[in-house]
C-alpha cells in the first residue's frame, strides 16, 4: 500500500500522532485534521484514497462531514469513533460511511480494514506489478505465491528457507551472500544432513560445509604482530587471561609487546607474555607460537582488558572495536542484617561479600563495583536488570547470602544540566493477538511505538524506544501477558532527555506483625487482604512482607496468630480451613516487587523481602520526615 494518501480527522491529537506513524511505517502519506472544516477544506483540494474521520468534531460533525464528501467524491471513508451504538453505525453507514470502527480500537484492525477497502478499490494486478517480485540475477522470489526460481526453473524451499531468502534478499545482500549453503543439524542428537531426504549419521557435512564456504583467516604472517582481545579469563593462580585471536604476525612466549586500546588514547605499556594457549575443543593446549588465525589465550599481563591491542613493532597500532555498552542499572548489595541471617548461607560477612563482587569484575567487563559509605553495601552497576540477576543468582548458587535493593536507573546530565537516562530499543515479537496490551503496557512505562510490521506467521513485530527503567521487571509481566509466547530483545541507545515519572507498583505490601512461624490459623485471615507469598511452616520476622495488598497501603498482619481454644464448639468448628496457594516469587519477579523503601534477602535457599527499617515506629517516623 506504498504511496496511498490518508487523511485522518480527529480533534485528539494523540490518536492521531499514533496512527500517522503506524500508517507512516507502511509507507502511506498521511495528513491530519483535528475539526470538521479543516477536514472538508482538505478533502476539497486534495485528493485521497481514503478517510479515517472521527465523529464527535468540532465545527461539523464527522456524519455532516462525511454527507458533504460524498456530494464531489467517492473516496472510501472509515468511521472511528467512541460511539457504538447500533444507530450510530446505521446512521454513519447511511451517511456514506464504508467501515466503522469503535474506539477503543487496534491499530493492526484498522490497518486491515484500510488495506481491505483499498484492495477492493483497485484493478487486480500481476505479482510482478504490485511489487510482489524479488530479483538478484538468475534468482527470482514471487512474495505472492511464495515461490523461488532459479534461471525460471523452480526450486523447492521450505517455509523457513523462503523467508530467510526474502529477508537476505530485502536487505541488498550480495549474490556470494545469497548463495549460501542450507543444512539441517542437530546438536543433541550429533549429527547434520544437506538435503532433508539424506540418511543422518554425523556431523561431518557441517565441517566439510564449514571448510568449503568459510573463508581462511586473513592476514599477512611476515606483518607485525597484532592480537585483538575479545574475551576474558580468570585462573587463581595465573590471574586474567587474555583469548583473542591473532590477525597479523605471529606471538610467541616471552615475546615483548606494546599494549594499547583504540578507545584510549593513554593506554601504552609495555608488556611479556609468559605463557601462551591454542584451544583444544573446550580445553586449553600450552604452545610457544601461535600465527594468523589462531584463537589464543594469553596470561602474564595484569592489566589487560576487553578491546585491547597486543603489537609488536615500531610504529604500534590499536585495531578498532566496538565500545563496550557503559552500565545503566545499580543495585546496593548488602551484608544481610536480618532476625534470619547466617542460618542459611556459608558466606555472610562483609568480607565475603567484597571479594566476590571484585572478582567478578576480573571476567565482567561490562560489570562496576564501588565502595559505599558504609562497609556494609556495595553500589553495584550492570549492563540491565538481567545482567545483575545472574550475577545474584550465581552468588546465591555459590552459597552467598546477602540483600539487594530495588535497581535504580543510573542517570547522565548534559553541559546545561538537564538531566538524561538511558535508553534502550526493544524489539517484541508477538502473536497479534497480543499486540494491543503489550502497546498499552509499554506505553504505560514511557515507551515510544517506532515501528510496526506483521510477518508471514501471524506475529507482530514492534519496536519501542523506551527508557532502560521502563523495562525494569517487564520481563515477568510481559511473558504472563503473552502467555509465554512473545520474545523481547533490547539494545542499548545512548542517553535522553529524561521522559518523566510513572509508578512502578499500584498495591501496597502485607508485612509480618511478630516474629515466629505462620500458622493456618493466621494466614487464613490474611489470605483476605491480598495475595501471600508464604505458606504454613515459614519462618517469619517483624517487617518482613509476606504478601501483596490490592490496595496502594501497607498493612501489618499476624499470620502466627493460633485459634484460642474454648469450653463451646460451634457446629463449624472442626471445618478444616482453606488456604489459597501461595504466590511463590521467583528471582525477578521478586527484584520487580520490591519498592524503594524495602529490601531483597537472598540466600541460597530462599528468597525474602523486607522492609528497610524492620521497626513499624521507625518505618512511621521515617515516612512522617518524609511527607
Amino acid at each position: 500500500m506504498a504511496g496511498k494518501r490518508v487523511l485522518v480527522v480527529d480533534d485528539e491529537k494523540l490518536i492521531v500522532k499514533g496512527i500517522r506513524f503506524s500508517l507512516e511505517q507502511d509507507n502511506m502519506e498521511v495528513d491530519c485534521a483535528y475539526d470538521g472544516e479543516e477536514a472538508l477544506e482538505m478533502a476539497h483540494n486534495k485528493e485521497y484514497d481514503i478517510i479515517l474521520l472521527d465523529v464527535m468534531l468540532p465545527k461539523l460533525t464527522g456524519f455532516e462531514v462525511c454527507q458533504q464528501i460524498r456530494e464531489f467524491s467517492n473516496v472510501p471513508v472509515i468511521m472511528l469513533t467512541a460511539k457504538g451504538d447500533d444507530m450510530d453505525k446505521i446512521l454513519g453507514l447511511e451517511y456514506g460511511a464504508d467501515d466503522y470502527i469503535t474506539k477503543p480500537f487496534n491499530i493492526l484492525e484498522v490497518k486491515a480494514r484500510i488495506k481491505a477497502i483499498l484492495r477492493r478499490m483497485e484493478p487486480k494486478k500481476t505479482s510482478a506489478e504490485s511489487g510482489g517480485i524479488l530479483e538478484s540475477g538468475d534468482l527470482k522470489l514471487d512474495r505472492d505465491g511464495r515461490r523461488a526460481y532459479i534461471q525460471r526453473k523452480e526450486i523447492g524451499l521450505t517455509a523457513k528457507e523462503f523467508e530467510v531468502l526474502e529477508l537476505l534478499m530485502d536487505l541488498g545482500a550480495s549474490d556470494e551472500q545469497l548463495d549460501c549453503p542450507f543444512l539441517y543439524a542437530s546438536a543433541k542428537a550429533g549429527h547434520a544432513v544437506i538435503d532433508l531426504n539424506d540418511t543422518p549419521k554425523d556431523m561431518a557435512p557441517l565441517f566439510e560445509a564449514i571448510l568449503k564456504y568459510i573463508p581462511a583467516p586473513e592476514g599477512d604472517p611476515e606483518a607485525d604482530t597484532q592480537v585483538l582481545i575479545s574475551t576474558i579469563d580468570y585462573n587463581e593462580y595465573v590471574g586474567r587471561i587474555g583469548v583473542g585471536k591473532v590477525e597479523n604476525g605471529t606471538i610467541a612466549v616471552n615475546q615483548e609487546l606494546t599494549l594499547l586500546n583504540h578507545h584510549d588514547l593513554d593506554k601504552r605499556k609495555k608488556v611479556k607474555i609468559s605463557k601462551l594457549y591454542e584451544f583444544d575443543g573446550l580445553n586449553k593446549v600450552e604452545v610457544k607460537e601461535a600465527t594468523i588465525g589462531a584463537i589464543v589465550a594469553i596470561s602474564g599481563i595484569a592489566d589487560i582488558h576487553i578491546g585491547d591491542t597486543l603489537c609488536a613493532g615500531d610504529n604500534p597500532e590499536a585495531i578498532p572495536f566496538q565500545k563496550i555498552s557503559e552500565p545503566t542499572i545499580a543495585m546496593n548489595f548488602i551484608v544481610n542484617d536480618s532476625p534470619l541471617a547466617g542460618q542459611e548461607g556459608k558466606y555472610i560477612t562483609s568480607r565475603h561479600l567484597r571479594d566476590r563482587l571484585y572478582r567478578e569484575l576480573n571476567t565482567d567487563v561490562s560489570l562496576r563495583v564501588e565502595d559505599t559509605e558504609t562497609t556494609e553495601a556495595f553500589k553495584v552497576s550492570g549492563r540491565g536488570e538481567l545482567h545483575l540477576s545472574v550475577l545474584i543468582e550465581n552468588m546465591r548458587r555459590e552459597g552467598y547470602e546477602f540483600a539487594v535493593s530495588k535497581p535504580e536507573v543510573l542517570y547522565k546530565t548534559d553541559e546545561r544540566g538537564k538531566k538524561l537516562e538511558p535508553m534502550e530499543i526493544a524489539y517484541v515479537d508477538v502473536p497479534e493477538e497480543f499486540s494491543g496490551t503489550v502497546i498499552q503496557k509499554l506505553s504505560e512505562r514511557k515507551g515510544e511505538l517506532q515501528g510496526m510490521s506483521t510477518a508471514s506467521d501471524g506475529t507482530v513485530r514492534l519496536e519501542f524506544h523506551i527508557p532502560s527503567r521502563g523495562l525494569i521487571g517487564f520481563r515477568g509481566e510481559f511473558l504472563t501477558s503473552t502467555k509465554g509466547t512473545g520474545i523481547i530483545n533490547t539494545m542499548f541507545d545512548g542517553y535522553a532527555p529524561y521522559k518523566g515519572d510513572f509508578q512502578y507498583r499500584k498495591q501496597g505490601s502485607l508485612i509480618a506483625f511478630e516474629a515466629g512461624e505462620a500458622v493456618t490459623y493466621g494466614l487464613f485471615a490474611a489470605q483476605e487482604r491480598g495475595t501471600l507469598f508464604i505458606g504454613p511452616g515459614a519462618k517469619v520476622y517483624s517487617g518482613m512482607v509476606i504478601g501483596q495488598n490490592g490496595k496502594a497501603e501497607d498493612i501489618e498482619l499476624n499470620v502466627c496468630k493460633t485459634k484460642h481454644l474454648t469450653n463451646t464448639r460451634s457446629s463449624s468448628a472442626d471445618d478444616a480451613l482453606k488456604l489459597t496457594p501461595p504466590r511463590v516469587l521467583s528471582l525477578e519477579q521478586a527484584i520487580d516487587f520490591i519498592d524503594q523503601d524495602e529490601l531483597l534477602e537472598v540466600t541460597p535457599v530462599s528468597l525474602r523481602i523486607r522492609k528497610r527499617l524492620l521497626d513499624s515506629r521507625e518505618r512511621k517516623r521515617a515516612a512522617f520526615r518524609k511527607a
